[in-house]
C-alpha cells in the first residue's frame, strides 16, 4: 500500500488484491486493477497478462513469429545492450524522466506524475530498465510497477520513433520488442510470476491504441478482468468529495 498527503486528506494506494487499509490509516482509497469490484463506481480495466512461471521456451514460442524474428534481429544483429535500473542510482531515474518528457512532448501526452514515481521508488515498487544502442544512446525505457510476485508495465517510452530515418524508426521498434522479451526474462528469472501489460483499449475508434493493443497481443498473454475504483473512507472524505462536486455542477 502506497499512502501520501493531499488536500488535507490521506490516501491510499492499493494494487491487485493488496489488503485494504485499516480504519485510521487513509481517508480515500484508490485501488488498482482489483479482482472485483470494491464500490458501486468500479470501472472495468481489462488487460493482458504474461504466466512467467511457463518456461523461458514456451514463453518464446508463444510471441507470434514475426515478433520472434525482430527479438532475434534486435539480439544478434543489432549491438543493443539492455541497462537495469539498481534502485541506487539516482541519475538512472532522472534520465528516464528527462527521456520520457521528451517522449510525451512529441507524442502530446500528459507529463509524468513525478511524485508518484518518486514514491514508487521509496517503496521499492519501481523498475527501470533501457534499450541502448552501441555507442550507449539509450533509445527506448520500460517502467514497471513490481511487487508481490506480479511485475505490471507503467511506461514505455521510444522518443526517436518519429524520426525521418526509416531505417532507425525500425531499429527503435525492434529494441522495443526486444527490451520487453529481455524484461520478461530477467523478471522472471528475479521471481516475478508473471507480467501485466498495463492495460488494454476495449474501443474500435482510436487506431493508435488498437495498434498498442496488436502489439501486446503479439507476445501471447490472457486476458483479465480487473477493476479500478475509490472508497471514501472517512466522513472528510465524503463531504470534501460532495462539495468538490456541488461546485464542479456550477
Amino acid at each position: 500500500m502506497l499512502v501520501w498527503k493531499s488536500r488535507g486528506l490521506t490516501i491510499a494506494e492499493t494494487w491487485f488484491d493488496e489488503p485494504l487499509p485499516a480504519a485510521g490509516q487513509a481517508d480515500v482509497v484508490q485501488y488498482r486493477q482489483a479482482p472485483q469490484p470494491l464500490a458501486p463506481a468500479a470501472t472495468d480495466f481489462y488487460t493482458l497478462v504474461t504466466d512467467l512461471r511457463l518456461s523461458e521456451e514456451v514463453l518464446f514460442e508463444r510471441i507470434q513469429k514475426d515478433g520472434r524474428d525482430k527479438i532475434r534481429r534486435a539480439d544478434e544483429r543489432e549491438g543493443l545492450t539492455l541497462e537495469v535500473w539498481d534502485r541506487a542510482d539516482p541519475v538512472f531515474l532522472e534520465a528516464f524522466l528527462t527521456f520520457y518528457g521528451g517522449f510525451a512532448t512529441q507524442r502530446g501526452l500528459p507529463a509524468l506524475w513525478e511524485g508518484h514515481l518518486r514514491l514508487l521508488q521509496k517503496e521499492g515498487r519501481l523498475d527501470l530498465a533501457r534499450a541502448c544502442t552501441n555507442d550507449g544512446t539509450a533509445i527506448v525505457y520500460h517502467a514497471n510497477y513490481t511487487h508481490r510476485g506480479r511485475a505490471r508495465l507503467l511506461h514505455s517510452a521510444s522518443q526517436f520513433r518519429d524520426s525521418d530515418d526509416s531505417c532507425f524508426r525500425n531499429k527503435v521498434g525492434r529494441a522495443n520488442r526486444w527490451l520487453h522479451w529481455k524484461g520478461l526474462q530477467r523478471l522472471k528469472a528475479s521471481g516475478h510470476t508473471c507480467y501485466d501489460w498495463g492495460g488494454w483499449y476495449e474501443g474500435t475508434q482510436d487506431m493508435a491504441r488498437l495498434s498498442i493493443n496488436r502489439f501486446k497481443e503479439s507476445f501471447g498473454g490472457e486476458m483479465q478482468r480487473t477493476y479500478n475504483g475509490r472508497l471514501l473512507l472517512t466522513t472528510k472524505a465524503k463531504v470534501l468529495d460532495f462539495a468538490a462536486r456541488l461546485v464542479g455542477r456550477r
